[in-house]
């Protein structure tokens, strides 16, 4: 089950009790997709102690505001110190690229991976905002176990995005409909069904939990900062803006 840790919440600068934007997904127990990586992230992570900065695979970030970024170039020497050899994927607006070329020979910043950097397509006809109904999403990018984050861009005062992802089959849920199938009574025997007991019927049938539970997709969306938005109760996100609304 993936797990998410909110490294950093503050806007604009850190609090006592807040440090500046990042969240990590824990995608599985080898692997960390990280969301921004503001000023003092690396701390973080050591101040979490659950996850470590060499798990991090993937870096998307939301725009280019300090606030959002200005951890980014500790966190990946910190990947070079650890001896990583494995590749970083760096996914975010144009000018990551360019903040990179000129980061490194300043600072002698020597990676000691490869870093692929993907930058979004410079969708200037929207405005950056998703106020053109059916407009298609910026990215589609497929990773592990089928798992597909999809980038949107959302109105900021500089070109942002919002991360959909979409994680296939990630947690088990006890099913109403199944148990009733198998004809177990409504009542105890679901209480132990639900917890991962097996259960006998009064007839003398077996019925296990697994045989009663359905595995279920998860969405979530990262959005940064954005001008307006709200949730649906079908647990869809509705991005707004001048009257028009896009549904994730």
């Amino acid at each position: 089950m993936p797990r998410l840790f909110f490294l950093g919440t503050s806007a604009g600068a850190p609090t006592r009790t807040r440090n500046t934007s990042a969240i990590a997904l824990q995608y599985d127990d080898q692997q960390i997709w990280m969301f921004d990586a503001g000023e003092g992230t690396q701390r973080q992570f050591i101040w979490n102690g659950n996850i470590f900065i060499t798990q991090v695979d993937v870096i998307f970030i939301t725009h280019l505001h300090g606030d959002h970024m200005y951890g980014l170039f500790g966190l990946l020497c910190s990947l070079s110190l650890g001896k990583r050899q494995k590749p970083v994927d760096l996914i975010g607006p144009v000018g990551l690229r360019l903040m990179i070329e000129v980061m490194s020979p300043l600072t002698d910043m020597h990676l000691g991976y490869v870093l692929n950097i993907v930058e979004l397509p410079d969708n200037t006809s929207t405005q950056l905002s998703p106020s053109i109904p059916g407009s298609p999403p910026c990215l589609e990018h497929v990773t592990t176990r089928g798992c597909q984050v999809t980038a949107f861009p959302i109105s900021h005062r500089i070109r942002s995005f919002a991360y959909l992802i979409e994680i296939p089959n990630c947690s088990s849920v006890f099913s109403p409909k199944l148990a009733l199938q198998y004809r177990v009574p409504f009542g105890e025997l679901w209480d132990y069904l639900k917890s991962g007991v097996d259960v006998q019927l009064f007839d003398g049938a077996v019925v296990t939990a697994q045989q009663v539970h359905e595995l279920k997709s998860h969405k979530l969306l990262i959005v940064g900062d954005c001008g307006s938005g709200y949730s649906r109760p079908d647990g869809s996100w509705i991005l707004q803006r001048d009257g028009v609304e896009n549904k994730l």
